[in-house]
């Protein structure tokens, strides 16, 4: 399969400014199998790929070569007692990177390349069985070597189910997770960073009958080796962070055959911030969120129409100017110390199945985003001198779409 993407979006930021183009192509293929001995399923995939990517912006350039292969097993027997899941998974990927670009008051331009080559290789496995009547219990290891980040390590994690009855179900879950960086943030002269590592906690309650949902979730992240890219798109290790987070979920049947959908969360997150390297609330974690979804079927028509608010996004001001080089710099506060306004949207969907034949179905859909136009903010521009803030509109307004998608058994 290939795939081919262009983009030209004019940007108006701090440190940067232009009509920035990116262009992608993209060829991967995927060859799978299954089959049953038994109680005992196999499963088996293999795939690889490569992608293309060059981008610019105002005299800077960016491109980016990916080749990844990758092979996947799964074994699972049902042993009467529990069922036993094991695996491999092998990815060999290369990247290579280079940029370029004209430092301010400098006449010869800089340039980077590098050039990362990771073989990871993971073997995992997991015991799931009853504890009681009432109890299930799923715990497993994954053990993996990454070349890139030159570390093995093995990651556990454990997960319990409690069901008393049969509407109510509470559970909880703990491990541990790593990732290892993308390769075009190890270049020459850098450290070899870690894997990047999350410990985390979750548990959650529900409650469920016919039509009607309570749910529950609350969690808590600990992260460490964090890496990031700063302002001037250089990567930055030994980052840390946390984020502590609560999610709830209310679904009901309403009047007029009307169905309901409720979702708040909230989620508070620190990071460091890889400019400055002081712990600060993280730039895309959005506090306060909520949508109220109401669905109903008039005349064989789906009819949808969702309200979303959002708190706005952190994001880190300017507080004066400075000549750097003969250029004139901003200046900037503490990191990710304010917030942009909230963010509210409005939008509306249509869709209905039709029968063509027996193998082919066709689903029609006409969607409205924002209906309302209002002009959310989306960043703030600045003057030449940084002493005037104006805020900058997100680029999707009012908008309509219509489509048809063809569905083949």
């Amino acid at each position: 399969m290939g795939q081919q993407n262009q983009l030209a979006l004019p940007v108006n930021e701090l440190t940067r400014s232009g009509m920035f183009r990116s262009q992608s192509d993209t060829t991967f293929g995927v060859v799978s199998w299954n089959d049953d001995f038994g109680t005992w399923k196999q499963e088996a995939s293999v795939g690889g790929g490569q992608t293309a990517k060059d981008e610019s912006m105002a005299g800077a350039t960016w491109k980016t070569t990916r080749q990844t292969r990758q092979f996947t097993h799964t074994s699972s027997d049902d042993l009467g007692f529990g069922i036993f899941r094991f695996g491999t998974a092998y990815t060999d990927e290369q990247t290579h990177f280079a940029k370029g670009f004209l430092p301010d008051g400098s006449s010869e331009p800089f340039s980077l390349e590098t050039h990362s080559h990771e073989q990871l290789l993971a073997l995992w496995e997991e015991y799931e069985f009853t504890l009681g009547r009432h109890v299930q219990v799923v715990s497993g290891l994954r053990g993996w070597h990454s070349r890139r980040a030159d570390e093995t390590r093995v990651d556990p994690r454990c997960a319990l189910t409690w069901k008393p009855q049969r509407h109510f179900t509470t559970s909880f879950a703990a491990g541990i997770n790593h990732q290892v960086p993308e390769g075009i943030e190890y270049a020459p002269g850098l450290p070899r960073w870690p894997a990047m590592q999350a410990d985390q906690v979750i548990a959650s309650v529900e409650w469920k009958q016919g039509a009607q949902l309570l749910r529950a979730e609350a969690y808590t992240k600990r992260y460490r080796h964090l890496v990031a890219l700063d302002r001037d798109f250089m990567p930055e290790g030994a980052g840390v962070g946390q984020a502590h987070g609560l999610d709830r979920m209310v679904k009901t049947s309403l009047v007029a055959e009307i169905k309901g959908r409720l979702t708040w969360s909230r989620v508070d997150a620190d990071r460091t911030d890889p400019s400055s390297g002081i712990v600060a609330p993280a730039h895309w974690a959005v506090k306060h969120s909520a949508t109220l979804i109401l669905d109903r079927t008039i005349s064989g028509w789906m009819v949808s129409l969702a309200a979303r608010w959002a708190s706005g996004r952190a994001f880190t001001p300017v507080i004066g100017s400075a000549f750097q080089n003969g250029v004139q710099r901003p200046v900037f506060g503490p990191p990710n110390s304010e917030n942009y306004p909230s963010f509210p949207r409005l939008d509306c969907t249509l869709a209905r199945s039709w029968t063509i034949s027996d193998r082919v179905t066709a689903v029609t859909y006409l969607a409205a985003f924002n209906l309302t136009g209002w002009k959310n903010v989306y960043a703030y521009d600045y003057s030449d001198d940084f002493s005037e803030k104006r805020p900058v509109p997100g680029l999707f307004g009012r908008s309509v779409y219509c489509g048809v998608n063809l569905l083949f058994r």
